[in-house]
């Protein structure tokens, strides 16, 4: 190849790319105010009765979650159907967990929502067949965790909710002894 022709070449490659990265497509301002938000969405804390119905019935455990911005499905979606994905943590003296999992929202009237929770979950329990005293068993480390939540926004910042939360195998390990919690949790939008 010539020098003249490698140096086109080079030249004709390097307009390109100018082109290309000079040509960036037009962003929509609600595309622009998304790219504005914050990551996290809302932070949330509280305390729940812990261990309804189990050998750990009675303790207090506190808790606390950060929700991330909604999963977009498209403008025709993006209500109900998008969940926005959450992490968070239940801890008590005896049985704690980190989760992580999709929030749905509903919005029942302006101030009133509620809301239900899917996803996973990691436990300290034990394991199948514990003797120890007062500690559930649950069978498997890991675990499928649901929640349900009805909420009262006090200001557009700031929430109240009643929570429940079921934490259990599912029968995929040989002990299945769940842990359901429920409580009240404060929760703070950005």
């Amino acid at each position: 190849m010539s020098i003249k022709l490698t140096n086109s070449l080079a030249i004709l490659g390097l307009v390109s790319v100018i082109t290309f990265f000079s040509s960036a497509p037009d962003i929509s301002a609600a595309d622009k105010k998304s790219l504005e938000q914050p990551i996290i969405s809302e932070i949330r804390f509280g305390a729940d009765t812990h261990g309804i119905g189990g050998r750990e019935e009675g303790m207090i455990s506190l808790s606390g979650a950060a929700l991330f911005q909604k999963v977009s499905l498209g403008a025709s979606l993006d209500s109900f159907l998008s969940p926005r994905p959450h992490v968070g943590i239940s801890a008590s003296t005896k049985t704690s967990a980190a989760y992580a999992g999709f929030t749905w929202t509903y919005n029942v009237s302006d101030p009133i929502f509620i809301e239900l929770e899917f996803g996973g979950a990691v436990n300290n329990s034990p394991g199948a067949g514990s003797d120890i005293e007062g500690r559930i068993g649950m069978g498997c480390t890991l675990s499928f965790r649901e929640g349900m939540n009805i909420g009262y926004r006090i200001t557009p910042s700031v929430s109240i909710m009643l929570t429940g939360e079921h934490m259990s195998n599912a029968d995929i390990c040989d002990n299945n002894s769940g842990l359901t919690n429920a409580g009240v949790r404060i929760g703070y939008s950005f």
